[in-house]
């Protein structure tokens, strides 16, 4: 009867660690988010002024344009998969839902930037009008003395 009793237990604690292993959310690749990051990174090697590149990282900027390829490819397979895996699951795609996601997902970035660019254009338009009006014009500059 002790052997019946604690064999239902061990059957029990395995029937809810299965439920619970098909409960778990299964993570998403690090890999092509990590391989965005490096083409990211690549185009911004690219784009650096020769002030702050680092001679030790020459060579890498030899090949830096791919970072843009790279980039495209990658963000097209990421979100592709969005759209083909309720095809995968016999569904078909919504396309109301997939762009409502992409929205929420772009559109804070977009708007905080775009907020930052046009606070610092007011912020920087006193100093140009000011830096404008001191200089003298061509036609008000003094003549040069023999």
């Amino acid at each position: 009867m002790f052997q019946n009793t604690a064999m239902e237990t061990v059957i029990a604690a395995e029937d809810k660690t299965q439920s619970a292993v098909a409960h778990v959310a299964v993570p998403n690749a690090a890999g092509p988010d990590l391989l965005r990051a490096i083409a990211i990174l690549l185009v911004m090697s690219w784009h650096l002024p020769r002030a702050a590149r680092l001679e030790s990282l020459e060579g890498l900027r030899q090949i830096s344009w791919t970072g843009v390829d790279l980039f495209f490819v990658l963000s097209g397979y990421l979100i592709g998969t969005q759209l083909l895996k309720p095809i995968a699951r016999g569904q078909v795609p919504g396309l109301r839902e997939f762009y409502l996601k992409r929205s929420l997902r772009i559109l804070p970035t977009f708007l905080a930037v775009l907020a930052v660019y046009a606070r610092s254009r007011q912020a920087a338009a006193p100093i140009h009008a000011t830096a404008t009006r001191s200089a003298p014009a061509r036609s008000q500059a003094a003549p040069a003395s023999l």
